[in-house]
């Protein structure tokens, strides 16, 4: 059985400041009393324009058009209802699964109404299944099945995790300016600098390689230091450092299904961008920013 994630429209990630409890500050409060506010005016002006007209005339045909109209509406609401649910100011909210996961040596139970959130410290495993983690604002982990990640900082201005065992992805649309992502996987750290698709990959026989497909980086190894752009991919072997060019063009499995929910993202974000309850301003849609505030 397959979960889905509710409409991106619905997922707004705040980010809070480390000394405040719990990340909670006046900026995340002020983006959902907007995003609600917006959504109840937009409605009412809809309503005022296109219901009333039709019940006044008696339109049978306009009736039963506003109607239908009427019904979407009232989805998308209940979809903006839900987004109190995935309302997340830390890192590590398992955003979508599909298989058996674990979180803590815990399977992780496909509940449309319950989000599993991995507390610092903790992993997550993947069996025959696959799980996208919420990393901050934009930033997206992507883990294949039969792989295993460590959450070292839920801390959404400086996240830091570390890969176990398998492949994964981490896609980052935007990076805001005061906030950095890490990646650890062996001995090496991995210091993405700007948006892009990274892909960590930890093999059995103690080789790592990591491949940069879009965007830069910083690597921090034992054996060196060294910037990597795309194209580039660095293979760890016997504690020793080997930068290659690669084909970024060639993908597998992890590859196709990160573009798959790439794609599915952004076709509900064009449904949220469009519909009337999109919020004004700006706000974090399933790890992408749509939207921006309007002059009067």
């Amino acid at each position: 059985m397959e979960r889905k994630a509710p409409p991106p429209v619905c997922i707004l990630v705040g980010v809070g400041k480390p000394n405040e409890p719990n990340g909670v500050n006046r900026r995340n409060v002020a983006q959902m009393v907007q995003l609600i506010w917006s959504a109840v005016k937009r409605s009412t002006v809809w309503l005022r324009r296109n219901v009333t007209p039709a019940l006044r005339h008696g339109e049978p045909e306009a009736m039963f058009r506003c109607a239908g109209r009427l019904l979407v509406l009232l989805s998308l609401l209940t979809a903006v209802g839900q987004a109190q649910l995935v309302l997340s100011v830390r890192a590590g909210l398992v955003h979508y699964l599909d298989g058996q996961v674990l979180v803590a040596n815990q399977i992780v139970s496909h509940d449309p109404n319950r989000f599993t959130r991995i507390a610092e410290g903790q992993t997550l495993r993947t069996e025959e299944g696959r799980a996208e983690i919420l990393l901050g604002p934009g930033s997206i982990l992507r883990v294949a099945p039969f792989s295993e990640v460590r959450l070292l900082s839920d801390d959404v201005s400086q996240v830091k995790v570390e890969v176990l065992d398998g492949s994964v992805i981490v896609a980052v649309s935007r990076l805001l300016r005061d906030c950095t992502a890490e990646v650890k996987y062996g001995d090496a750290t991995f210091r993405i600098h700007s948006r892009g698709l990274y892909r960590f990959d930890i093999f059995p026989a103690g080789e790592h390689w990591l491949r940069v497909f879009e965007g830069q980086g910083f690597l921090v190894s034992p054996a060196q230091e060294q910037r990597l752009r795309a194209g580039q991919m660095v293979v760890v072997a016997n504690a020793s450092n080997r930068i290659t060019q690669f084909n970024p063009s060639e993908k597998d499995a992890l590859n196709e299904w990160n573009e798959k929910r790439k794609t599915a993202i952004a076709a509900l974000n064009k449904l949220g961008k469009r519909s009337p309850f999109r919020a004004r301003g700006r706000f974090v849609a399933g790890g992408r920013a749509t939207g921006a505030r309007r002059r009067r």
